[in-house]
C-alpha cells in the first residue's frame, strides 16, 4: 500500500485549549443589512469557551460584518449576542472588556517604540502606569519581541507586526481573542510561527474566534469550523465531523492488465482505461470498512491488482463543494 499525498501536515484535529459546553460567545437570530445587501441573515451559534472557532467563507460571506456585530463596531439590525454571559447591549462596557480584537491590517503608533506605544495602549485599557509596563514587558517576552522593544513599528517585518497586533488584543486579559485573518500576506514560517503563538494562548484558557483565507489554517488550528456565505449559516460543525462525513477520498486500484470486471457487490467506481486504474470515492468515516470489503471481493474473485493508493481528501476542496455545491 502507498499513500499517494500523505495530506496530514500539522496536527489536524488536535484539540488545543480545555473547551467546555459553556458558550464564550453567543448569537442568537442576527440580521444585518446594507441597504438591499443582506450581510447577515438570521445567524444562530454558539462559540464555546476554550476553543478554536473557525469563520469561512468567500469575500462578501458577511464575517467582518459578524465580527463588528459582536464587537459594537457595527449595530445589528436584530437578534442577540452575548460574551461571557453578558449581553453586549445591557452590559456593553463589560462585554467589550471581556474581547480582544486584531484587525487583519495591523495599526500602531509610528512616533513611538513598540513597548512605549503598548502602555500607552494599556492606558486606553484602564491598566495602570505601574502594572503597564510589566504586562508589556510580559507579553513581548512571550511573543519573542523583547529583543525588538525600542524598535519603531515600522522597523519590525509583516510577522512581528502580527504580533504587535496580538499583543495589543491581550493587554487587557480577554476571554475572548477575535483574529481576523491573522496571517494574511505573510510567508510560510512566519505564519507557522504565529499559530504556534496562538496555540499557547489558546491553551492559557483563551477562546478563540478565527477568520482566515487560508483553509489549510484552519484545518490546522480549529476546533470548530462554520461555513459561511451571503449572511447564511450553510454548516457548521467539529472539523473532525466535517473531515469523517464530507471528504471525498480516493481509493485507487491499478493493474497491470486489462480492467477486470467485477463482480456483484463491488462498491462504485470510475473507471480509467487509460491508466489501468479504478477509483472509488468514500468518506473518510467509511474507508476501512469500503477498503476491507472491495479486498475481500477481490481475493474471494480471484482477481489480481498491481497496487492500490489512497488520498486524503483536503478541507479546502471541502470548503469549496459547501459554499459554490449548496
Amino acid at each position: 500500500m502507498s499513500f499517494r499525498d500523505p495530506i496530514r501536515l500539522i496536527n489536524v484535529g488536535i484539540l488545543h485549549g480545555v473547551v467546555t459546553s459553556t458558550p464564550a460567545v453567543r448569537l442568537q437570530s442576527v440580521s444585518k443589512s446594507y441597504g438591499d445587501v443582506q450581510a447577515l441573515d438570521d445567524v444562530s451559534f454558539d462559540i464555546l469557551e476554550g476553543e478554536i472557532f473557525g469563520l469561512l467563507g468567500p469575500n462578501g460571506s458577511g464575517k467582518t460584518t459578524m465580527i463588528n456585530c459582536i464587537t459594537q463596531l457595527a449595530d445589528r439590525d436584530s437578534g442577540e449576542i452575548t460574551v461571557m454571559g453578558l449581553d453586549i447591549d445591557e452590559e456593553y462596557n463589560e462585554a467589550r472588556k471581556k474581547i480582544g480584537l486584531s484587525l487583519q491590517e495591523p495599526q500602531a503608533d509610528l512616533y513611538f517604540s513598540v513597548r512605549r506605544g503598548l502602555i500607552y495602549q494599556a492606558g486606553y485599557y484602564g491598566i495602570p502606569a505601574s502594572r503597564a509596563g510589566d504586562r508589556v514587558d510580559t507579553l513581548l517576552q512571550q511573543f519573542d519581541l523583547y529583543g525588538k522593544r525600542d524598535e519603531s513599528f515600522r522597523e519590525l517585518s509583516g510577522g512581528m507586526q502580527r504580533k504587535v497586533s496580538l499583543i495589543k488584543a491581550l493587554l487587557h486579559e480577554p476571554d475572548v481573542l477575535i483574529l481576523d485573518e491573522p496571517t494574511a500576506a505573510l510567508d510560510v514560517e512566519a505564519r507557522h510561527d504565529l499559530w504556534d503563538h496562538v496555540r499557547r494562548v489558546n491553551d492559557e484558557g483563551i477562546t478563540i474566534l478565527l477568520t482566515t483565507h487560508y483553509i489549510e489554517e484552519a484545518e490546522a488550528m480549529c476546533d470548530r469550523i462554520c461555513f459561511l456565505r451571503d449572511g447564511k449559516v450553510l454548516k457548521i460543525d467539529r472539523k473532525d465531523t466535517i473531515m469523517q462525513t464530507l471528504s471525498q477520498n480516493k481509493i485507487t486500484f491499478s493493474f497491470q492488465d486489462d480492467i477486470p470486471s467485477f463482480p456483484q457487490g463491488f462498491p462504485d467506481h470510475a473507471v480509467f482505461e487509460d491508466r489501468g486504474e479504478v477509483e472509488i470515492t468514500v468518506a473518510e468515516k467509511d474507508q476501512s470498512q469500503v477498503l476491507r470489503e472491495t479486498l475481500q471481493i477481490l481475493e474471494d474473485a480471484q482477481i489480481d491488482y498491481h497496487n492500490f493508493t489512497i488520498e486524503q481528501d483536503r478541507l479546502e476542496n471541502i470548503f469549496r463543494r459547501v459554499i459554490w455545491d449548496e
